[in-house]
């Protein structure tokens, strides 16, 4: 079969004339010869794709896009009512302590006194839990000394022998501190001698009552 070469340029033209007559070795270096001629196949370029912007959005734009929120304000209607306490005036006596004692209680009370006037604190015993008050016992109510204070029991010491001692019943008795006090509030206290007693026995107690009278 018969092949057909194109021809490049002259020398490979005349080359290959000659080449054909001698042997099929010159006919490969002609080959070659076209292949050196032949205009190089471009190497095709590509520009590298676009690096994207990692840049951050700026801050007063995504502030911006934020929506304003305004807190309600709180009208005068809806604030919180104002609690009112009420303070009541005892009524006399005043009562000013309490003990608990051995089937016994003592309430102490006095009024407000006028200073440098006869006044009284008053403590009053009631037996329980099936207790009576001994009405043989001498009660006694041995008063401290308070500065600004005059007892008028002689040594300070109020008790069923100078009067100041009475029953109120089985159950109770009270006994009668009288004093005068200057101008002011005046802390007092003192030592209960008291007695209560059952069928079977009697109980010898003392307590300590205390209490702060005023005087105006």
């Amino acid at each position: 079969m018969a092949q057909t070469l194109a021809v490049p340029s002259t020398s490979c033209a005349e080359s290959y004339a000659s080449g054909m007559k001698r042997s099929p070795f010159v006919f490969a270096f002609l080959v070659a010869c076209q292949n050196q001629n032949a205009s190089p196949t471009p190497t095709p370029t590509s520009n590298p794709p676009p690096t994207p912007s990692m840049t951050a959005p700026v801050a007063s734009s995504v502030a911006s896009a934020a929506p304003s929120i305004t807190p309600p304000i709180a009208s005068a209607s809806s604030a919180a009512p104002v609690a009112v306490t009420t303070t009541t005036t005892p009524s006399f006596p005043v009562l000013v302590g309490h003990v608990q004692g051995n089937h016994y209680i003592v309430d102490s009370s006095a009024p407000t006194c006028t200073h440098d006037a006869d006044c009284a604190l008053v403590a009053r015993v009631t037996a329980q839990d099936g207790f009576h008050v001994n009405k043989e016992y001498p009660y006694k109510l041995a008063m401290n000394a308070a500065p600004g204070v005059t007892f008028l029991a002689p040594g300070a010491i109020s008790s069923r022998t100078t009067g100041d001692f009475k029953e109120d019943g089985e159950l109770a008795g009270k006994m009668t501190v009288r004093f005068r006090a200057a101008a002011g509030a005046h802390p007092l206290s003192g030592t209960f001698k008291i007695s209560v007693c059952n069928a079977s026995s009697c109980l010898m107690e003392q307590s300590t009552i205390a209490a702060t009278i005023t005087a105006k």
